[in-house]
């Protein structure tokens, strides 16, 4: 490990998300309500919920079914006050919320890439992703990266899916969380998921 962090043999290369966008995707996945109309896992939602409530240290409820996005953002400031970050990706179905800092070691390894998730466009693949290719000697599938859990409720008119709309304070709150990977990874990540009066 240590010659894989140091050694200039090794190319060191990293994949990441938006912090929020990922938070928001792993909370349609583990969390949200069934009225949301997401793809949800029912199964892990409870253990998952618990398991927040633990590092969070907010009291259990037994009949907490399922957390709005603006209770789950509470939830994650009351592990970042606790210093209780670096323990999400240790615990069972909550790793999706880990901070990616921490589980990347951003402040440790120097690495010679890190490529946003969010940006592989395989219809005219980007640079950093064909240099990735080349250097890890892969092919270039051609089909675009899609991770979405858009719900499936109908919204009465021409619309198939219902987007999630995200309130500026809601948005606040998760940035805040995670804004030690924003400072981690600076201009090389594009925020998304933001509110509407908040993309630029």
């Amino acid at each position: 490990m240590n010659r894989a962090v140091s050694s200039d043999d090794v190319f060191r290369f990293s994949l990441v998300r938006d912090p929020v966008s990922r938070a928001i995707s792993g909370w349609k996945s583990k969390l949200a309500c069934d009225s949301t109309g997401y793809h949800i896992d029912r199964r892990d939602r409870p253990v998952a919920i618990r398991e927040l409530y633990k590092l969070s240290g907010s009291p259990y409820l037994v009949n907490a079914s399922c957390l709005e996005l603006d209770e789950f953002a509470d939830e994650l400031l009351k592990i970042k006050a606790s210093g209780s970050m670096g323990l999400l990706h240790k615990r069972k179905m909550v790793p999706h919320f880990a901070s990616a800092t921490l589980t990347c070691d951003f402040d440790r390894i120097n690495y010679q890439q890190i490529t946003q998730l969010e940006s592989f466009k395989y219809t005219a693949p980007n640079v950093q992703l064909r240099f990735l290719a080349d250097r890890l000697n892969v092919s270039l599938e051609e089909q675009p990266y899609r991770h979405t859990h858009q719900s499936t409720i109908p919204t009465g008119d021409s619309t198939p899916v219902r987007d999630l709309e995200v309130s500026e304070s809601t948005y606040q709150k998760l940035y805040d969380a995670y804004d030690m990977d924003y400072a981690a990874l600076g201009n090389r990540i594009v925020r998304g998921d933001a509110p509407p009066t908040s993309r630029g």
